[in-house]
């Protein structure tokens, strides 16, 4: 099921850094943040705590790599709350944090890997749907560079972290920067290519005419297995599994009968603040 019009995107897929603090409040419910000085409603996404699946409807770089100011604001934005959103679940004491994020197509973001970019003894790449390369250990060291402390507002980042956020994204920045121990996959990589091959996804170009099913209706079937299938193994853990996947997206069928909420009805309010007619993404 899909609420906006929206290409998808395929990208890529120390030390603690210094925030703010983030407090626990009634039933054990973290204190949302406010992140902003100019965008109101641009605070970090919290989710009533009966529900163990949530989805952060994120926005995220076009497909073919290139985007209008406008865009990029708006990616920036939703990267730099989901960023703190992350850290505020992944610090309470109540919940364990389990991160499923849209850019992830393997197992490949787990501690050991961690380590292997922390030594230098790996020279990992990623190629991005739109044909860009990144190394990830030069993509870690950037991280850590850019990020010695990571700004409470959004008007404190400066442009080289800006940039970083909208091309790496806020789950990756934080599996970098050694925030989080790991980012589990949303789709297999053998069912990634069969996406790919469907799409015929030349240097990013995709034709969204034709392709819905692809787009939207498999890659959330496959989404859905990859979060059940950890879901009922530790269905009995004080969990919280957040999916950080495209604002297109609306999983509430995939999910129906299991502790879900989605986030499009809080977590965008700071859109209103970019008077724009229309989502851009």
């Amino acid at each position: 099921m899909r609420v906006v019009v929206l290409l998808t995107v395929f990208f890529f897929t120390l030390t603690n850094c210094t925030i703010g603090s983030y407090t626990e409040g009634t039933l054990h419910q973290i204190s949302p943040q406010f992140l902003s000085q100019k965008y109101s409603g641009l605070r970090t996404c919290i989710f009533d705590p009966h529900y163990s699946i949530v989805h952060f409807p994120m926005y995220h770089a076009p497909p073919t790599g290139h985007y209008e100011p406008p865009v990029y604001e708006e990616v920036t934005l939703s990267q730099f709350q989901l960023l703190h959103t992350i850290i505020a679940y992944n610090r309470s004491p109540r919940w364990q944090l389990v991160l499923f994020d849209e850019n992830i197509t393997s197992d490949l973001y787990d501690k050991q890997f961690f380590q292997a970019l922390s030594s230098g003894q790996t020279s990992a790449t990623y190629t991005r749907f739109d044909g860009t390369q990144f190394n990830l250990t030069e993509r870690m060291q950037t991280a850590r560079n850019l990020f010695p402390q990571i700004p409470l507002y959004y008007e404190e980042l400066h442009s080289e972290q800006k940039d970083f956020l909208y091309h790496t994204g806020a789950s990756l920045t934080l599996y970098f920067l050694g925030e989080i121990p790991k980012i589990h996959k949303v789709i297999s990589p053998a069912n990634n290519e069969i996406v790919k091959a469907n799409l015929g996804s030349a240097n990013g170009l995709i034709q969204m005419e034709g392709n819905e099913f692809w787009i939207f209706d498999f890659r959330e079937e496959r989404l859905r297995d990859e979060v059940l299938s950890f879901f009922q193994k530790n269905y009995n853990q004080r969990i919280i599994i957040l999916i950080a996947y495209g604002g297109a997206h609306d999983f509430s069928n995939e999910f129906a009968g299991y502790p879900f909420q989605s986030g499009h009805n809080f977590c965008l309010k700071w859109q209103d603040n970019l008077g724009l007619s229309q989502p851009l993404l």
